[in-house]
């Protein structure tokens, strides 16, 4: 009898185990997963765009070629993963930059090089939750970062310790 009961227990944990493993396979075939998978950027298909460009060079060529129209802070705020090489062009048939091609290169791989500033970091991973980069540039030059951050925390909820808080200020007083 005890043998029987065994025989039993074995089969039927092993039937379980065979129904758990098909319902797994069987339901996420079938379904799509609640979190749409995250698309990682197409490389650009233009010509030159890859070419190996000169850090040091595009740091310059960002400061004589860009700053005619932007500031540096702008440039420097622009979403991770921005395709660089695509804004150039853009810069060029939209707005008449005038680029050599090592220029182009250069540039690109300066800013898909560099690192942001932890200023920069959160500005992006804080302030953006709720603002665009272009508020910030609308707020004029006699802002004082110090209340309007102080307001964010106490009125508005952002999470920023004063070091952050400060960290802002100084990166924004800057503009």
């Amino acid at each position: 009898m005890g043998r029987t009961i065994r025989i039993l227990a074995l089969a039927l944990l092993a039937g379980l185990v065979a129904v758990l493993m098909l319902t797994s396979i069987g339901c996420s075939a079938g379904k799509e997963d609640a979190a749409p998978p995250v698309e990682t950027p197409a490389p650009s298909e233009e010509p030159g765009s890859g070419d190996s460009g000169d850090n040091a060079a595009g740091e310059d060529a960002v400061a004589g070629a860009c700053t005619g129209c932007h500031d540096m802070t702008r440039i420097y705020l622009q979403p991770e993963m921005t395709d660089w090489y695509g804004i150039i062009i853009q810069m060029e048939d939209a707005h008449g930059a005038e680029l050599t091609d090592q220029e182009k290169a250069d540039i690109e791989a300066f800013l898909a090089s560099r690192q942001p500033t932890v200023a920069e970091q959160l500005i992006r991973g804080k302030c953006t939750t709720c603002h665009d980069t272009d508020g910030i540039y609308d707020q004029g030059d006699d802002v004082d970062w110090d209340a309007v951050l102080q307001e964010m925390v106490e009125t508005h909820g952002a999470v920023l310790t004063p070091q952050e808080q400060a960290d802002i200020a100084a990166y924004l007083k800057r503009l």
